[in-house]
């Protein structure tokens, strides 16, 4: 048996560089993946919406909960404006401050002053109109198949694999990086606008307390307890508190210490 060698024709047209094949490869994108659809009956055989995704699930700001007839039977929507105001979050961490001694002595050694500094960060998106007292609907009166994903959700999974796709072909296929401008790089959602502003960020100032230290801890939190908002009655609003894991362990055991006190504020219930 003789062995034939292959020759290819190296030509331009077979070049990866080529515009053309270039484009074909994202267009490519477009039909490589293929959504399962569960069956359906003749009533949901309907097209599904290709319109922007909305929120499913809407909240309350009173105490009144008010089922949409427009809506799914399990979903709720308010029943007045949303009120007006921002939100926003502190978070803090330590600052660790190492002092060098030039000459070193029995009384005149290194030290290390343990710091704690905070900011504020104003929410672009806020969720002052989450209700937290009252539930969005009845447990109850949820049907199971409400968990269970459907032709929309199916539809906007597929919309971004194949977004995720393009990147990839961009990012790893060097011939393809003229064509970025034709890649979408941010997935569009209903807070895009909010979340593509520069977040507004207030220094708290540098505190000389060890949050290491219990009685410390305490104090810190009672000084950040002055940043919690109040509503007109004067009932606390509750704030997020961020920071890494061991801040905000040595929080929650700040709070755990002072569960016994009498009023909210002794309680930091903030």
């Amino acid at each position: 048996m003789t062995r034939k060698r292959m020759r290819y024709n190296k030509s331009p047209r077979q070049s990866l560089t080529f515009p053309s094949v270039a484009a074909k490869l994202l267009s490519l994108a477009d039909d490589t993946f293929d959504v399962w659809v569960p069956n359906v009956t003749e009533e949901q055989t309907t097209s599904p919406d290709l319109s922007p995704r909305t929120p499913v699930v809407k909240c309350v700001t009173d105490a009144a909960i008010v089922m949409s007839q427009d809506e799914s039977p399990f979903t709720t929507t308010q029943k007045e404006a949303n009120r007006d105001g921002e939100s926003f979050q502190v978070v803090m961490d330590n600052l660790n401050l190492h002092q060098k001694t030039r000459h070193k002595t029995l009384d005149n050694k290194n030290k290390i002053h343990n710091l704690v500094h905070s900011i504020a960060v104003h929410s672009r998106v806020s969720g002052l109109d989450l209700d937290s007292t009252h539930p969005q609907a009845d447990i109850l009166s949820i049907p199971n198949d409400a968990f269970i994903p459907g032709d929309q959700e199916y539809y906007d999974l597929h919309q971004d694999f194949k977004t995720l796709m393009k990147r990839t072909l961009i990012e790893n296929v060097p011939c393809l990086e003229n064509l970025k401008h034709l890649v979408e790089y941010h997935i569009q959602h209903q807070y895009s606008k909010q979340s593509e502003k520069k977040s507004n960020v207030i220094p708290l100032g540098i505190l000389e307390k060890d949050e290491n230290i219990m009685e410390q801890m305490i104090e810190i939190m009672e000084h950040l307890q002055q940043y919690v908002p109040t509503t007109k009655n004067g009932k606390m609003i509750p704030l997020l508190l961020g920071g890494d894991a061991l801040s905000v362990e040595r929080g929650d055991g700040a709070q755990r210490a002072r569960q016994d006190a009498r009023t909210p504020e002794q309680r930091l219930d903030g």
